[in-house]
Parts: C-alpha cells; structure tokens; sequence
C-alpha cells in the first residue's frame, strides 16, 4: 500500500462526482473505478489513490463508496486552500519574479 501523502485537488472533483453520479440515480453498486476514471479522464490507478486517500481522511466510506457530505463540506469550507495552493495562501513564502 502506498504512503498517506495528503489529499491531492482532484481527490475533491473525484468525491464530488461521486455525489452528482448518486443524485442521477446511478447504482453504488454499478459504480465503479474504471467508470469514475473513464467519465474523469484519470486513469484508475489513480481513482484508486484518491479514494484511498479520501477514506484515509475520512471523507468516504469505501466499502460502498458513499461520500461522508457533512465532512466534506468542512473540508470545502476550510481545508481546501491547503490542498490546492499547498498551504502558502497569505503567506510570505510566496517567490514573486520581477
């Protein structure tokens, strides 16, 4: 198994049509790595890595690939800077060329 590297920012797009695919009556059951990863355009090892790291994080239950929303949703409203600007919102660490 891979090392926990943290989320990456299309582990989100990954969970979030994970729940457009569930309000368009699409089976969890029928739901699966190479249909996330064809509709996506990632490839399947990868969907395999994001839902990983998303179950690692609590955000999905992967046994039957349900999105925990209440979590998610926090993490949209407070984690999600540190995802995909890597934690420097703000900050001065920021290298600007002249």
């Amino acid at each position: 198994m891979r090392n926990h590297n943290g989320m990456r920012p299309h582990d989100v797009v990954v969970l979030l049509k994970i729940i457009s695919l569930n309000k368009e009556g699409i089976e969890k059951r029928g739901l699966t790595n190479k249909a996330l990863a064809e509709s996506l355009k990632i490839s399947p090892a990868e969907i395999t890595h994001s839902l990983n790291r998303s179950a690692f994080a609590g955000l999905l239950e992967p046994l039957n690939k349900r999105v925990n929303r209440h979590a998610l949703l926090d993490f949209l409203k407070h984690g999600i800077k540190y995802v995909v600007c890597g934690g420097v919102i703000g900050s001065s660490s920021i290298l600007v060329k002249d």
